[in-house]
């Protein structure tokens, strides 16, 4: 990024200048400066069906999303494409699912120190889901459940099947600053845990703005990996069943000595868009349209691509949990990420094996009469190696939550077939910290969540109508994100948590803006519930 850019669009793009290094011209591209572009921020393209894509700028403000029309190489007639979204802060890089009704979008977060502060500093990025209504409209926004107030999230594009959504990250995990990851959409806002893409993908240094095309190529911005010209050069990789092939640096044209990202390619007309800040560029980062030329070329041999093979597996043994005597006759169980059985063994010896495969998510439980089972999980990445998992089972014990004091006794929760409301718990005024006086209720839904592994939780979060709205919806999502927290602090799979906030938008009284209220209507308002299901 140029030097002029103002700090908070440097830490929203999670970009800096890097030394660059020259390498030829290579390939053979034709560029060309799209008129939208101005002297700020344009970059971040999504198709949007054959004739039109999405893309992120700003006239000096808060940076915001446009539509365009792709006429003669061009991008025109362009106008607002997020209706209905607050603008008070920074939206960018979309993915929109097949049907052009969904959108996943990256956005900008504000701490809850103080509502006077909470406009201008930002605190994370994160992305959310809306749906578009007939209207052009964003309705029922959502933040994803792997969002976090204590790293960033951004940059969603989904492949065609619209099965899997892969993103950028500084989560835990990381080789470096950011990598790419991916998650399987299970279901309607349901997901799989976020799987890091490897050391293929991902370097020391930061790789973001991952685009997957049709025929399952991810093209991504990286300035960690060889062949760098300097700064953010792209890439591309396969992605196969066995894991996604050595990078292909794309050269030049389309890389050069400075920042080139957001590449974006319809395989079927060979032509897309990229942005780059290279020098005679209209201003910060401008939007390129380019096509592969078609001039005659001698034939060549291509060559397969080399995916490398990759193998894994899992060993142990099970213990008595604090001795190290072994525990035999154990029932060893390997999961997948939908926590459906792949092998069972008994262990006869208390040594177990099994063989597994890279870039999943697996479930190891181990059970016998008269222990308490315990469960372990693993997210392999596309490297070859052995995992060590042994297993503790504890005699005699039921299953303990650290934070309570004492056993409490639970009703059951969840009547067959029906969907249960915990009861609700409150928050301080104008703060998002879950203290432990407000826990007695959640408590006794992590039991049963521990009791019975197939049940999920679903945590929907409001405020009282005083401040702004935006302010109200970043504090019920900041709300979310510490019950979140603190439900997977106890050993819940963040695949079994999702959230949803609302700000002030669903009062259970009339107080709203613009009328006087008493402390207990405001009360009444400021709520967080919890459904098992």
């Amino acid at each position: 990024m140029k030097t002029t850019t103002t700090t908070i669009i440097i830490i929203f793009l999670m970009i800096f200048n890097l030394t660059a290094f020259a390498q030829d011209e290579i390939k053979n591209y034709e560029i060309k400066n799209i008129s939208a572009n101005n002297k700020y921020p344009n970059f971040g393209t999504t198709f949007l069906g054959d004739n039109q894509i999405v893309f992120t700028s700003s006239n000096g403000g808060k940076l915001n999303l446009f539509v365009g029309n792709i006429i003669d190489e061009d991008v025109k007639k362009y106008r607002l494409f997020s209706k209905g979204t607050n603008s008070n802060t920074h939206k960018s890089n979309v993915a929109l699912t097949i049907n052009n009704k969904t959108v996943f979008f990256t956005k900008s977060l504000y701490g809850v120190e103080s509502r006077k502060k909470s406009k201008q500093k930002r605190k994370t990025i994160a992305i959310f889901k809306a749906t578009i209504d007939r209207n052009g409209t964003w309705v029922d926004i959502k933040p994803m459940p792997f969002n976090s107030k204590k790293y960033d999230v951004a940059h969603p594009t989904l492949n065609k099947e619209n099965t899997k959504l892969y993103f950028t990250s500084n989560m835990p995990g990381t080789f470096g600053d950011n990598d790419i990851f991916v998650v399987d959409i299970l279901s309607e806002d349901n997901y799989s845990e976020p799987m890091n893409l490897g050391p293929n993908v991902n370097t020391k240094g930061k790789e973001m703005f991952p685009f997957i095309s049709g025929d399952n190529y991810l093209y991504f911005s990286s300035n960690g990996h060889k062949n760098n010209l300097g700064g953010l050069d792209i890439y591309s990789v396969q992605v196969t069943n066995n894991g996604v092939t050595k990078p292909v640096h794309l050269n030049q044209p389309i890389n050069s000595k400075a920042d080139d990202l957001s590449y974006i390619f319809n395989s079927a007309t060979r032509q897309g868009f990229f942005s780059s800040n290279r020098k005679g560029g209209k201003g910060n980062d401008d939007i390129y349209f380019f096509k592969e030329k078609t001039k005659e070329e001698p034939v060549v041999i291509k060559e397969e691509p080399v995916i490398e093979k990759c193998t894994q597996k899992i060993e142990g043994r099970t213990f008595i949990d604090g001795t190290n005597k072994i525990l035999k006759n154990v029932n060893v169980i390997l999961k997948n990420n939908v926590g459906e059985n792949i092998a069972n063994i008994k262990v006869n010896t208390g040594e177990y094996t099994f063989d597994i495969d890279c870039n999943s998510i697996y479930y190891i439980e181990g059970n016998k009469e008269g222990f308490s089972s315990i469960t372990k999980n693993l997210r392999t990445i596309a490297t070859t190696k052995t995992h060590v998992i042994d297993l503790y089972l504890t005699k005699d014990k039921e299953p303990e939550i650290t934070s309570i004091k004492k056993p409490i006794k639970t009703e059951r929760l969840i009547p067959e077939k029906d969907q249960v409301k915990v009861n609700e718990i409150g928050f301080n005024y104008n703060e998002a910290r879950l203290y432990k006086r407000f826990s007695y209720q959640l408590d006794k839904a992590i039991i049963r969540l521990i009791e019975e592994p197939e049940l999920k939780i679903k945590i929907e979060s409001h405020t009282d109508c005083r401040a702004d709205d935006e302010y109200n919806m970043s504090l019920t999502e900041e709300r979310i994100f510490s019950v979140t927290e603190y439900i997977a602090s106890k050993g819940i799979s963040m695949i079994r948590i999702s959230g949803r906030a609302f700000g002030e938008t669903i009062p259970l009284n009339d107080c709203v803006n613009g009328v006087k209220c008493t402390e207990e209507q405001y009360l009444l308002n400021r709520r967080t519930t919890f459904v098992l299901y």
